[in-house]
């Protein structure tokens, strides 16, 4: 479905960031107090490029989790490439929101009080650290924000295929926004989300930084690509590339958008939980196209003896999967998202 061209509004001329002022035609980059550990200021790095015209506010924020290097990355190159007098409108742009994650090269949660960032949206004042740092990135940058574009990818034990989710709330005009982000980045597929979530993943998506931007009005996909902890060049361009071409559709740079492939649209997620511990070998790899039923990986002991057989729960492509050979019961291992009836 083709969304709804997105109607810009006028702004004002001063962005304004936990007291720090970044007037039109300027950029400004410092480290945004977030928490206290053990008395001392935490801080996180945050940019700000306020254009010499007026246009919307685009939040663009990576690192939640501290090892996802290719959005961390792409997110950082925004902040040094793009000027004031190429820009209508603002980004405000949080490369590393879980420092200590990435200070320490902890995956998924922060080692301070061990909580997913993306669980705890939009947080606490009087919290733990993680629940204090989700409360003031949600309420001094996001929330000042029209559009928001949450970067992610495969963290140090997961491979994944590279998608646009699009968490869907019910609000038809902030879904058609949100949808229409998504279609400009060049990536295949596009998962819609909606609030009944994943079984199997208590809650999700209420906490995650995008849902709780959508819930409040301000449209917001994540965009993943890249695997294992390694930083490569094709994910970090093509995250990169498809922030800039959602700026071009949002008309806050002089330029067309560039055309992009046909996409696949995803839709319910199914996950894979081991029910024994042992060697682990998948027999299919992320984006292999499965079957219901279909066997798409073993757990072995030692000897060779299989212990488990891992069947599919569903048809549809393998979205991630943990490519680690040591595995332990209840650990999942593969998620599994449908595609839409006629495309199956």
């Amino acid at each position: 479905m083709r969304a709804k061209k997105i109607r810009i509004m006028p702004y004002p001329d001063l962005v304004e960031v936990q007291g720090v002022i970044v007037e039109r035609g300027s950029v400004k980059s410092w480290e945004m107090e977030v928490s206290e550990v053990s008395g001392f200021p935490l801080k996180i790095p945050i940019t700000v490029v306020n254009g010499n015209q007026v246009g919307p506010r685009l939040c663009i924020t990576a690192g939640i989790h501290g090892c996802e290097y290719d959005s961390i990355e792409a997110a950082i190159r925004l902040s040094n490439t793009i000027k004031p007098a190429d820009l209508k409108g603002t980004l405000l742009i949080t490369p590393i929101i879980n420092l200590p994650g990435f200070q320490q090269k902890t995956p998924h949660v922060c080692p301070l009080d061990n909580l997913n960032l993306n669980r705890i949206f939009p947080g606490n004042p009087k919290g733990s650290i993680s629940q204090q740092v989700a409360y003031t990135v949600f309420t001094q940058v996001v929330m000042k924000s029209d559009y928001l574009i949450d970067l992610h990818g495969g963290d140090l034990t997961e491979s994944i295929l590279p998608h646009i989710m699009v968490k869907i709330t019910g609000q038809d005009s902030v879904d058609a926004q949100s949808r229409f982000m998504a279609q400009h980045f060049d990536i295949e597929h596009i998962w819609e989300l909606d609030s009944s979530g994943i079984p199997g993943y208590p809650n999700y998506p209420k906490g995650s930084i995008t849902y709780e931007a959508s819930v409040r009005g301000i449209p917001a996909i994540v965009a993943e690509a890249g695997e294992r902890g390694k930083m490569e060049e094709q994910y970090v361009k093509v995250l990169y590339d498809g922030i800039k071409n959602v700026m071009r559709t949002l008309k806050m740079l002089d330029e067309d958008p560039l055309p992009v492939k046909g996409h696949t649209l995803l839709e319910r997620g199914r996950i894979v939980v081991s029910e024994t511990s042992g060697l682990f070998y998948p027999s299919v790899s992320c984006g292999s196209r499965v079957s219901k039923g279909e066997e798409i990986g073993e757990i072995k002991d030692l000897s060779g003896t299989v212990k488990e057989n891992l069947i599919s729960p569903v048809e549809g492509i393998v979205l991630s999967l943990i490519p680690l050979m040591a595995v332990n019961s209840g650990e999942i291992l593969f998620l599994i998202v449908e595609l839409p009836k006629a495309n199956a």
